[in-house]
């Protein structure tokens, strides 16, 4: 689905630099999964590329795709992500991957969590270094308004503000929603 490089930042986060292949040519399985995989590095081939210009930044227009979490638990991720907010489930891999991919619009992709750091990991507090939050823009405020009544249903405490929400997820992850 796309090629891309893995790299940490200063503060040890993984950043994935990545370019997305057509969707014409992205592969599900018989699960309705995305086929993904890792392939090795053409290293050449890139410096080739880069022809020893010097990097001063990324390029205007460059756009965060995606988020990957360490999380505790993928079913209640599921709950959380799928069933009250309303992404689609597109990778669901407890066996291997250990991994619930979860994306709008067919999109490969927007959230991707995983229990690497092991199941039951215990949250980040809420003093290290990382990321403060994430927003998640509804298509619509119809869907917005959905979704905030599915979270409150269910328990989960939403600070509504005039144009957004503010919550936390199960794993202590900050999350503000608002809407196109």
């Amino acid at each position: 689905m796309s090629e891309a490089l893995y790299i940490n930042d200063p503060d040890g986060h993984g950043i994935e630099i990545y370019a997305d292949r057509p969707r014409s040519t992205w592969k599900k399985d018989e699960h309705n999964n995305y086929i993904m995989g890792t392939d090795p590095v053409d290293v050449q081939g890139l410096l080739e590329l880069a022809d020893n210009k010097p990097f001063t930044g990324l390029p205007a227009g460059t756009i965060i795709g995606h988020v990957h979490f360490h999380i505790s638990d993928l079913e209640e991720a599921r709950q959380f992500y799928h069933h009250l907010l309303g992404f689609d489930v597109v990778l669901d891999d407890s066996r291997y991957f250990r991994a619930l991919f979860v994306s709008a619009g067919g999109y490969h992709h927007h959230i991707g969590l995983n229990i690497w750091a092991g199941q039951g990991a215990p949250k980040v507090p809420s003093d290290a270094v990382g990321i403060d939050y994430f927003t998640i823009i509804f298509e619509n405020q119809a869907v917005y308004e959905e979704a905030l009544i599915r979270l409150e249903q269910n328990g989960i405490m939403v600070l509504r503000e005039a144009n957004e929400a503010k919550l936390t997820d199960p794993f202590g992850i900050q999350i503000r929603i608002t809407h196109a």
